[in-house]
């Protein structure tokens, strides 16, 4: 892999199993425009899933970030860090389960036991 990751991306694609989140930074190209930062990320996905054999569970492309956000396999995560828009990856938190709060009328994170 030539991009950089976290210890903890490193420790969750190592375990290999269930999908992982992570965010992944996009390389500086010559082009400005949020639109072209979509279509590299379209390109992205295009080609890892072609290649993976499978399409992630879910992508959200933070475009004035130049990062994307992927849900997916290890499998599917470690094709996607080789490629070279790829500068970096980032374990990402998973989010909490929200649940309405005892009034009901409020919602708010279900408190760890």
């Amino acid at each position: 892999m030539t991009a950089k990751i976290d210890a903890e991306l490193k420790r969750q694609l190592a375990a290999g199993t269930g999908t992982i989140d992570a965010a992944f930074y996009v390389h500086e190209f010559d082009a400005d425009a949020s639109e072209d930062v979509q279509e590299v990320a379209d390109a992205l996905i295009r080609r890892v899933s072609l290649a993976a054999g499978e399409e992630p569970e879910g992508v959200n492309v933070l475009l004035h970030l130049r990062t994307l956000i992927v849900s997916a396999s290890p499998n599917y995560l470690s094709i996607l860090l080789d490629q070279p828009e790829i500068a970096s990856g980032l374990a990402g938190a998973p989010v909490p389960e929200v649940r309405p709060s005892v009034r009901g009328d409020e919602e708010g994170p279900i408190p760890d036991d």
